[in-house]
C-alpha cells in the first residue's frame, strides 16, 4: 500500500494535534469562581488570585462546566 492511501487522511489525523481545551469559568459563590483548563480546576477569589491550594484533578477536561 503506498502512501496515496493516507493522502486523504493529513487534515483529520492532524486535528486533534496541540488542540487544547479552552478554559471554563462558572461562579462558586460571591467570592470565588472555579476555572477548568486542561484536566485541572482552580479556585480564584475576586482578585483573580487563587485561594485555595488544593486544585481538581479531573480523568479528562470537562467540556462545560456551570450553566
Amino acid at each position: 500500500m503506498g502512501m496515496g492511501a493516507f493522502s486523504g487522511l493529513g487534515g483529520y489525523m492532524t486535528l486533534g494535534l496541540g488542540a487544547k481545551a479552552k478554559p471554563n469559568v462558572s461562579n462558586v459563590n460571591d467570592n470565588e469562581a472555579i476555572i477548568a483548563k486542561d484536566n485541572n480546576g482552580f479556585l480564584v477569589g475576586r482578585e483573580g488570585k487563587t485561594v485555595r491550594s488544593e486544585s481538581i484533578d479531573w480523568p479528562a477536561p470537562p467540556e462545560e462546566i456551570g450553566k
